[in-house]
Parts: C-alpha cells; structure tokens; sequence
C-alpha cells in the first residue's frame, strides 16, 4: 500500500497494517468487533479467515485493479460490500503492449521518449 494512502487513511480512521501485527490472534481478539472495513489490493486482501474473524466488516474497498485476494462468495454470503477500480489502468496497460511490440520491431534506442496523445 502506497505511503500516500497510508497516511491519508490515518487522518480520518485507526490504521493497522496487517502485515505489521505481530499476532492476528492477539488482534482479533481487541479489534474484531471494531473494525469495520478492511482495505485491499493487488497483495493483501480478505480472505475467509480474515472475514470471518470480523463480525463488524462492512466493506472491503480494493484500489487494485483485481479482486483474487479477496473472498468475495464469503462476502456475498456475509452481506460485505467490495468495491474496485477495474479500469484504473487500463489505457497504460495497452500503451506498455504497443510500445513493448514497437520496441522489439525495431532499435528505439534508450533515449527515445515516445507520446500518445489522445484526441
């Protein structure tokens, strides 16, 4: 998680950063019925443990683009809303294909800088 969002996180919620917590059990057991949402993406998500162990979890916002790190059928079974950004880098991801395909048609060179403008 990006230390921009990491510290706009922190100036309006608690922040614990799951892969800080030195025992999930110690934390479930002060923190469960407090922690309302969990915040995911591309490497930490929700996964049934998690969701289960959160009886107050509400939602499950994920700023990557995909949902794989997070149970969604226990969502669903537990009335959790998830929310995404699925197309948040979709024109970068087609720019990097063409320009990977350009690269290796011919010899760009390392100081050619290449621009799409859309119009």
């Amino acid at each position: 998680m990006s230390q921009y969002l990491q510290q706009q996180l922190t100036t309006h919620f608690t922040l614990f950063k799951s892969w800080e917590i030195p025992s999930k059990q110690d934390f479930s057991n002060h923190q469960s019925h407090s922690t309302r949402t969990v915040v995911g993406y591309g490497v930490h998500g929700a996964d049934s443990d998690l969701i289960e162990s959160l009886p107050c979890l509400e939602i499950i916002p994920s700023h990557s683009s995909g949902l794989d790190k997070i149970d969604l059928v226990k969502c669903v079974e537990k009335g959790i809303r998830v929310t995404s950004t699925p197309d948040m880098l979709t024109d970068e991801v087609a720019y990097l294909a063409v320009l990977n395909g350009l690269w290796k048609q011919r010899d760009f060179g390392s100081t050619t800088k290449v621009c799409f403008l859309q119009l």
